[in-house]
């Protein structure tokens, strides 16, 4: 297998009980469904290979608890804890006052946590280990204000939950008030879980404020619009956190809900997209969530899969998942994306504030009649404001007097309202004044419908006709519950007619495609290309050194010895001989390069030569050696064996040596050739090393270096005296024979003999032993007769 897959643990604690269990499911389905959808595109892509995403993400219910938050997250990070989880990285708390503990255990063991909360004091304490893709709180209420202040309101009143998101939402609020020009008529405070208004919402009555600001969560908003209702306090404008979508309309109703202005970090409407088309615009994204979990998405899930997909390509730019890349990638990312420009302040930011994204601006919704409109800041908005608020006296005439599904159908006899059934396929609740036909999606089988039926899975019902029933969905598409319009079937799958859930294809094959709609649509990668995964849209290509031949390969094989692939997506290695010297191989498998192609070991290639040729008799040819290299270290080239010697001029010309001790032969070790084709001292130059280079002389079959030097001169006459003393007693011993007629040819043979002698003597050099001076020296003069000029120093 050519790369080993990782897997990138993401967890942390997180509220699926308690007070923040709306907020927690939000978080929780946004990172779940980047994760879902990286994992189906194959995953981060490092130089080390795939990873994905470990799955499902190891999430624990902290029960809404800061105290349990932070106990849990210490013993998932603290390696010598039964319940240590491993995280590569931290996925935040709900709410910013959960959050605060959780950055600082998250700090303490340095992993980077993803935090959801607003609030600037988890950003201003230098803490390096935390990432927001929030626009900080101070900056919520900024475009809502703006607006109201250019339609003339003057006076406004703050009340906020006393925890730190609320209190910095509000602050900042104040903030932007005064520098409007205008003036605050009330700031108050009051204790979290607070259910009942009553006395907060009399005291701000009597300000008589244009506009109520309210800083806290869902659950807040939706009893102080209870306890305004009752009272009957109308500001012209009510702005507040948390009323951005769907949920507070469940929670009070469209008449109750109507006018409400609060921010929001994310709404579908805004004209961003990703780069690179991973979830696509942000009217993309909510459909996608929507498909996937059967509602529309809040912003909570917008900014948590936001934040995934930041750590997805921070971890990419950094090529690992070391912490302090990601953070660094993090610090210097300018990402666009679905959910808007993603920029994280880095430490030494002029705002003051690190990780998070203090110059993001936040846009502000208003809910008309039950919809969700953005108002401000003006280049986004799709809907216009009102202001003011009709009066909750004004909204309760939007009550019907006929029970649900049923319809006002003039008067009977005796005066009282006539109300009529809808017909099937038709539907009417309490906050609706007629009978209107089931939203896209769901179905009324019989008259007198109040709530439509949402379409079972595998079936849509389109809009906008009246429905009495579902229909099929065909092959290649998928219906979850509540399908108006089929979804394609995802890339990497196929979807069979009456199936509610995809079918991944086959490793080895791929999908590239929306629409699949049976196995066949799957396609086998094809060679060259591998897929060792299911539900995949593209096959990987081999990298170089590897190759599939067919089609449908889960894995690569490597290139065996002898051949090579240079390019990625090879279906075929390339023989060595048939595109480098002929006779040539490679010295590994999965070689990548026409350069890997060498001569074997006791072959070599001779300069511009085409094939391999065996090494020359006495000398030895490691792998790739190569005679155009002789000479160079770190190449490998022919050597001569011990007993041989070449000449640097002549290098494959071998001469074997009368004594092997003269010539060691050459030596290639740990990549470097060396020559060193004669003993030490010997003459390279000389055949067969047979004689000692200039400056030594030899002593035995050894040369040495010449030593301090002696005067040839004194040898020379002791040489010549030696002469001397032998002529004279020649000539005693023979003296009769020189009177003789034939002295002269006597002579000359009496000096023959004498030479003779003399050079039988140098013979006793020849043997191991010691002379001592100064017969030594007299016998190495006496040498000069034999022509042997080697003891002259």
């Amino acid at each position: 297998q050519f790369a080993r897959a990782c897997e990138v643990r993401l967890g942390g604690a997180l509220a699926a009980t308690g007070k923040y269990t709306s907020y927690g499911e939000q978080v929780r389905n946004g990172w779940t469904l980047w994760a879902e959808r990286l994992n189906e595109q194959g995953g981060l892509n490092l130089p080390s290979g795939r990873c994905t995403i470990a799955m499902p993400l190891d999430l624990r219910d902290d029960q809404s608890s800061a105290a349990l938050s932070s106990e849990i997250l210490e013993a998932m990070l603290n390696v010598s804890s039964a319940e240590y989880a491993g995280l590569d990285f931290v996925l935040g708390p709900a709410s910013s006052g959960i959050t605060l503990g959780n950055s600082i255990v998250a700090e303490r063991h340095q992993r980077i946590l993803f935090s959801t909360g607003a609030s600037e004091t988890l950003y201003n304490r230098g803490n390096e280990y935390i990432f927001s893709s929030l626009t900080p709180g101070n900056k919520y209420m900024s475009s809502g204000l703006e607006l109201l202040r250019s339609r003339g309101a003057e006076t406004v009143v703050f009340a906020h939950e006393a925890k730190s998101f609320s209190a910095s939402v509000c602050r900042g609020a104040n903030a932007t008030a005064v520098e409007l020009g205008m003036r605050v008529a009330g700031y108050y405070e009051y204790e979290p879980g607070k259910t009942n208004f009553a006395d907060l919402v009399y005291q701000i009555k009597a300000l008589d404020a244009d506009v109520y600001v309210g800083c806290g969560h869902l659950n807040d908003v939706t009893y102080l619009i209870g306890n305004a209702n009752v009272l009957n306090v109308n500001p012209s404008a009510l702005l507040v956190t948390h009323a951005s979508d769907q949920r507070i309309i469940q929670n009070v109703g469209i008449q109750n809900s109507h006018g409400l202005l609060s921010p929001t970090q994310w709404d579908q409407s805004l004209d961003v997209q990703d780069d690179d088309g991973f979830f696509g615009s942000a009217r993309d994204f909510f459909h996608v969530y929507q498909a996937r979990f059967g509602a529309p998405p809040a912003y909570q899930a917008a900014y948590s899969a936001a934040m995934g997909y930041s750590l997805q390509k921070a971890i990419e730019s950094a090529g690992s998942l070391d912490t302090e890349a990601v953070k660094a990638a993090l610090w210097s990312m300018s990402l666009k994306s679905f959910y808007g420009l993603l920029e994280y302040s880095a430490p030494g930011d002029a705002s003051g504030l690190v990780g998070t994204q203090p110059r993001r601006p936040m846009v502000t919704t208003q809910i008309l009649n039950g919809s969700v409109g953005v108002v401000a800041p003006a280049e986004a908005a799709t809907a216009d404001l009102e202001y003011p608020l009709p009066t909750w006296a004004e909204k309760a005439l939007l009550l019907y007097p006929c029970p649900q599904g049923t319809v006002e159908d003039g008067f009977a006899a005796d005066g009282s309202i006539q109300c009529s059934a809808c017909d099937a396929g038709m539907y009417r609740d309490r906050f609706l004044l007629s009978c209107s036909p089931c939203p896209p999606g769901s179905f009324a089988d019989s008259p007198g419908t109040a709530t439509c039926q949402k379409c079972p899975p595998t079936t849509r019902s389109a809009s906008p006709s009246a429905s009495r029933s579902c229909a099929q969905c065909p092959a290649g598409t998928l219906c979850p519950s509540g399908t108006s319009e089929p979804l394609p079937c995802p890339l990497g799958h196929f979807c069979l007619a009456g199936r509610e859930l995809p079918t991944p294809c086959m490793n080895g094959t791929r999908r590239s495609e929306e629409g699949g709609s049976s196995p066949d649509d799957c396609v086998l990668c094809a060679p060259g290309s591998y897929n060792a995964q299911v539900g995949r849209s593209v096959c990987s290509q081999c990298p170089e050194g590897w190759f599939t031949a067919a089609a449908g390969q889960l894995e690569c094989s490597m290139c065996p010895r002898g051949s090579f692939a240079g390019n990625t997506g090879s279906s075929a290695c390339t023989a060595c001989d048939d595109a480098g010297p002929l006779g040539s191989t490679t010295e590994n498998i999965a070689s990548s390069d026409l350069s890997d192609c060498r001569c074997p070991d006791g072959a070599y290639l001779p300069v511009a030569g085409e094939s391999c040729r065996p090494c020359p008799e006495g000398m030895s040819c490691t792998f790739g050696s190569n005679e155009e290299g002789v000479g160079e270290l770190g190449e490998a080239w022919p050597v001569a064996r011990p007993g041989f010697m070449t000449r640097t001029t002549a290098p494959l010309l071998v001469f074997k040596c009368l004594l092997e001790e003269h010539c060691p032969g050459g030596e290639c070790q740990d990549g470097e050739c060396r020559v060193q084709t004669c003993a030490p001292y010997r003459d390279p130059a000389a055949v067969a090393c047979g004689r000692c280079a200039e400056g030594a002389y030899q002593s035995g079959q050894q040369c040495h270096p010449c030593k301090d030097g002696v005067d040839a001169l004194p040898l020379v006459f002791a040489t010549l005296l030696v002469l001397g003393a032998l002529s004279a007693v020649t000539l005693a011993v023979n003296r009769d024979m020189i009177h003789q007629t034939r002295w002269a040819v006597g002579m000359m043979v009496s000096l023959t003999c004498m030479f003779a002698a003399i050079q039988t003597t140098t013979i006793y050099l020849s043997l191991n032993m010691s002379w001592s001076e100064p017969l030594a020296s007299l016998m190495k003069g006496l040498t000069l007769l034999t022509f042997d000029l080697s003891h002259l120093k």
